[in-house]
């Protein structure tokens, strides 16, 4: 497969969520992502494990179809299985049990919170889920105020749950929302804290995909190497090594 990148976050499914709403709608971000350089696409429909039933009858059935569109358009394009999932009492318990999708199988998890989640409650969360054996990669970190308010607090959490990954959105990335947004974004980027990049794209405008506007930025910010590590593109690190080999 041509070498490019890999977006983990990306509600590319039709009909599950607040993502794409159609099978066309599906294809035609798919299309977008695939023209910008992506090659690996994780979809992840929303999922609230043991407050709403997880359909993934029905994630597999929008995720053939999908592939099948796909290749009758000649992309060299793999979109593998996975799932945002929104943190609740019962994800360790499920997830223990197997009842809760995975990024394409493997052992990382894209785990989201309330925004006005609190620090210990996060922590004991992320703990869990470790504990568990699986290791959370937390959607969009930025959002949670508990951390992107303090880039100390959120370097202790790394040192103390090793295995915890920090995922920042794109449009995070390319900024233009206010100063102090940004000023936090170029701090927690300057000190390593962030460990992917993606897209969390749900369609093709007020949200879509910009990995490579994102992968741009870095390289242009910091350096080339740091960029490609962010998103996919260099391979060497342990989840990108994870999702090519992912069926």
């Amino acid at each position: 497969m041509t070498r490019g990148f890999i977006d983990i976050h990306h509600h590319l499914l039709h009909g599950v969520d607040d993502g794409s709403q159609s099978l066309n709608m599906s294809l035609r971000m798919a299309k977008r992502a695939y023209e910008a350089g992506t090659r690996v696409i994780v979809a992840t429909p929303h999922v609230t494990p043991g407050v709403e039933r997880i359909p993934e009858e029905t994630f597999q059935q929008r995720l053939e179809e999908l592939r099948a569109a796909c290749a009758k358009e000649r992309m060299e394009l793999r979109i593998l299985l996975g799932a945002e999932i929104l943190y609740t009492d019962m994800t360790c318990r499920l997830l223990a049990e197997g009842r809760v999708p995975t990024l394409a199988g493997t052992e990382y998890v894209l785990v989201e919170f309330m925004p006005g989640v609190r620090y210990d409650a996060l922590y004991k969360a992320l703990e869990g889920i470790l504990r568990a054996g699986y290791l959370p990669v937390v959607a969009h970190m930025e959002r949670y105020a508990c951390l992107a308010s303090s880039p100390r607090r959120a370097e202790m959490l790394k040192k103390e749950l090793e295995g915890v990954l920090f995922q920042m959105n794109n449009s995070t990335i390319l900024g233009g929302r206010g100063f102090f947004s940004d000023l936090h974004t170029r701090r927690f980027l300057e000190e390593g804290l962030i460990d992917i990049t993606a897209s969390d794209a749900h369609n093709l405008r007020e949200r879509p995909t910009r990995m490579l506007e994102a992968y741009e930025k870095l390289k242009e910010d910091y350096d080339g190497v740091y960029a490609a590590n962010l998103t996919g593109l260099s391979r060497k690190e342990e989840l990108w090594q994870a999702l090519i080999a992912a069926k």
